[in-house]
């Protein structure tokens, strides 16, 4: 998979490299004229469901777990109490919505996984969850406890990645 510049995105380097560059600068004599200010439409892409008075859309789970493989991590498996408290830079952001996370029984009735394949070890599940009829995705609720939902809800989602890559280290993807 290509990364960094050579995908055209960003890449994170350190300050104290020299890099080239390139400047522009208004030719003497130029006359400078400014553009109206454009508002555009908020227009989700097809399959995404546009979230009520932000500029953001989402995805089911499936296809946040795809969007967080495709950025080259996977939707965040948590491990401890610390990483918990890790997920909540999404709050210092502004997202006070539901967000999905990696772990799932898809496959096996109440028997939870991460889709990283990492071991559970901790959970943070909200009273009277997971239910006995339980529906397969988790996602944390806005008071930061885990609940289950069907996996087709719409919801925003946490991707992580391992570091030393060119992607973001936390992705809030509105999926």
């Amino acid at each position: 998979m290509t990364t960094g510049i050579f995908a055209g995105l960003w890449d994170v380097i350190s300050c104290s490299n020299k890099e080239k560059y390139i400047c522009k600068k208004l030719a003497e004599g130029a006359a400078t004229t400014t553009a109206p200010p454009t508002t555009l439409a908020l227009s989700c892409a097809s399959g995404w469901t546009p979230a009520a008075q932000r500029n953001i859309c989402y995805k089911n789970w499936q296809d946040a777990r795809t969007y967080c493989i495709n950025q080259g991590g996977n939707l965040v498996s948590i491990a401890s109490e610390t990483e918990q408290g890790e997920q909540q830079v999404a709050n210092m952001l502004g997202y006070s919505e539901d967000l999905w996370i990696g772990m799932n029984d898809v496959n096996w009735e109440m028997h939870f996984v991460w889709t990283d394949g990492k071991g559970i070890s901790y959970t943070n599940w909200a009273k009277g969850h997971p239910p006995k009829n339980n529906y397969g995705c988790v996602y944390i609720d806005v008071d930061r406890t885990w609940k289950t939902a069907p996996c087709t809800n719409n919801y925003y989602s946490l991707c992580k990645r391992s570091p030393g890559e060119t992607v973001p280290l936390l992705v809030l993807q509105t999926s």
